[in-house]
Formats: C-alpha cells, sequence, structure tokens
C-alpha cells in the first residue's frame, strides 16, 4: 500500500516508556508512563474480500490472511493478535493491511500496546476510546 486512495483509514499509536512505576500500576502504585516518539502505524484498505490480508516490516518475509470471521486456522503469534481484535470488532468487509513499527521489539516500549491500539483504529472509525489515544489520519 505505498500510494493512499479514497477510503484507506491510518492508524499510529506511540510507544511508551515509565518514567517511574514499571509494573507498580497494576499494584496500585504510582506510574509516570511518556509517549515517545516512535510507534506503530497500521495502514487498512478495506475491499469485498472476507479476510484481512496482512503484511508487516515487523518480521522479514511476514504476511498472513486473517479470516474476518470463523476460526483463524494456523496462523503465526503475531497474526493471532491480529485476529483476536478481528473477532472483537466484527469488520463488514476484509483488506489488505500494512503493520509497520519503527519500535524496537522486546525493548519495553510497549510495541504490543501500540499495534492493540492503532490497528481498531485503522478498522473501525466507530472506536472513540480508542481514538482518542492515537493519532488517526
Amino acid at each position: 500500500m505505498a500510494t493512499h486512495a479514497p477510503g484507506d483509514r491510518r492508524a499510529f499509536a506511540p510507544g511508551r516508556v515509565n518514567l517511574i512505576g514499571d509494573h507498580t500500576d497494576y499494584n496500585l502504585g504510582l506510574a509516570l508512563p511518556m509517549a515517545i516518539g516512535l510507534g506503530v502505524e497500521v495502514a487498512y484498505r478495506p475491499d469485498e474480500r472476507d479476510t484481512l490480508l496482512i503484511e508487516t516490516d515487523l518480521e522479514a518475509g511476514a504476511g498472513a490472511v486473517v479470516p474476518i470471521a470463523g476460526p483463524a486456522g494456523s496462523l503465526p503469534p503475531w497474526a493471532r493478535l491480529a485476529k483476536a481484535i478481528v473477532d472483537q470488532l466484527h469488520p463488514d468487509r476484509g483488506g489488505a493491511v500494512r503493520v509497520s513499527s519503527d519500535l524496537p521489539l522486546g525493548a519495553g516500549l510497549s510495541s504490543s500496546a501500540a499495534s492493540i491500539s492503532s490497528a481498531p483504529t485503522s478498522f473501525s472509525r466507530t472506536c472513540w476510546v480508542i481514538r482518542s489515544l492515537v493519532y488517526y489520519y
């Protein structure tokens, strides 16, 4: 999806660092998270298919076909996260999805949280709670 067509949806969610409070927030402790300039972008181009064709730069040669309804079958671990989001949103159509990130995986910068935030926003213009957390364009 190098070009932008009418109807394309894109969302960006930043990574974050905890200045204080790593793993204390869920134990009633103080936390001070801060967004950083790195993040995850999800671009979605809807079409009439009943699957999402997902490409990502997170893993060399990675791609997956995720059904928008029914069982997923065998998917790589990162695509199972996408399927879980799809199962919660129930999109009415499939399309092409491109996931790009400049967050280093496993570095403690909340890459999974950024993915979970940006994907639903790009799939659905009605995710108002999530839209308040991400940059949507």
